[in-house]
């Protein structure tokens, strides 16, 4: 017989004992107005915990559940006569925002791309509210506005070039930049009218401020763009100082296997090192298993993508420190599949 979850008991023991204090005189002041925050946050522990006992998606389902009951717990909360700001639904939002947008990461590839997107919109949205409470809030309140409708679109042209309806992954890999370029956009509709009705003097060079950033952001994508076909020679030298790293001996047929390492730690192509990384892992280990851990390594491997945004000397440096990796990764595997053969000889 398996143990019982104590958490189930307790749960709606504290359900109870709370709504049980709170008729009390010398406590209903302190619990009264949040009574309804509190057995919500109770009721939903325990459903996240009988969500962990559902089959399959069951972490799922309880971050859902979990991050319902903050929400609901956030939106019960009382305003008065403890502040004037109505911070509830905002809270409640922020909640939702970052419940779905954590669960991105447990689901399919296009779904967890439109979740991601829709949870990221919730976490800006919820702070434009926010922020419109607050004094001059209104100031920074676009921001936060254009962000969302940003991270909307982004993320739903994401899932369009990951469908294969959009014949690049532009968007994905600039998404951070557009909804940053976005703030930036909002910023300035808030901060104009702002500015043009308490100091009018320095409207003229927030305007031309804006365009020269505009111009920074647009000069930075084209050399980026430029240097590409640099950043591929500088890869190829890096390459070659390290290539003698790699020590492969064998038949005439194992050091064909060569040109794959190349292939994987110059361009990223995985395919023909699991080949031949399978084919003699299983020649040396005779073990799918061990195999399978071989190669996992390399096949997990995944690309770093680039904003156009990003600096040149950060993109070097990062694609050094990825090819390095590769390297190892690859110097890893061959030693192993050696050292099998090497104790069979």
């Amino acid at each position: 017989m398996g143990k019982i979850d104590t958490s189930l008991i307790l749960y709606p023991v504290l359900m109870v004992l709370v709504y049980a204090l709170s008729g009390y005189p010398l406590l209903s002041g302190y619990l009264g107005d949040f009574v309804a925050s509190i057995e919500v946050l109770l009721l939903f522990f325990l459903l996240f915990r009988l969500s962990l006992l559902l089959p399959n998606y069951g972490e799922v389902a309880s971050k859902l559940v979990k991050g319902a009951g903050f929400a609901l717990a956030f939106y019960l909360l009382p305003s008065e006569p403890y502040t004037s700001l109505e911070f509830q639904l905002p809270l409640a939002l922020l909640a939702a925002g970052v419940t779905v947008a954590s669960i991105a990461p447990e689901l399919p590839e296009v779904p967890g791309f439109l979740t991601r997107g829709l949870g990221v919109a919730l976490v800006f949205y919820a702070l434009y509210l926010f922020s419109g409470q607050l004094v001059r809030g209104y100031i920074i309140a676009p921001a936060f506005l254009y962000a969302a409708a940003a991270s909307v679109v982004v993320y739903a042209l994401v899932v369009a070039e990951r469908s294969g309806l959009i014949g690049s992954r532009f968007v994905e890999r600039n998404a951070a930049g557009i909804i940053l370029l976005f703030v930036l956009l909002g910023l300035y509709a808030g901060l104009r009218p702002y500015m043009l009705e308490n100091y009018p003097q320095y409207v003229f060079y927030l305007e031309w401020g804006t365009i020269g950033f505009a111009t920074l952001l647009a000069a930075m994508a084209v050399q980026n763009h430029l240097s590409a076909a640099n950043l591929e020679n500088y890869l190829v030298g890096e390459w070659k100082k390290h290539s003698m790293e790699i020590s492969i001996t064998g038949d005439e047929e194992f050091e064909r296997v060569k040109g794959a390492v190349e292939d994987f730690v110059l361009r990223k192509k995985k395919g023909p090192l699991v080949t031949f990384l399978t084919y003699y892992g299983i020649k040396a280990m005779g073990n799918i298993e061990a195999v399978r851990e071989l190669t996992e390594p390399i096949v997990e491997y995944e690309e770093e993508c680039y904003s156009v945004f990003t600096p040149n000397w950060l993109i070097r440096k990062r694609e050094r420190e990825r090819l390095q990796r590769r390297l190892q990764l690859v110097k890893s595997a061959i030693e192993k599949i050696e050292e099998y053969m090497g104790g069979k000889r």
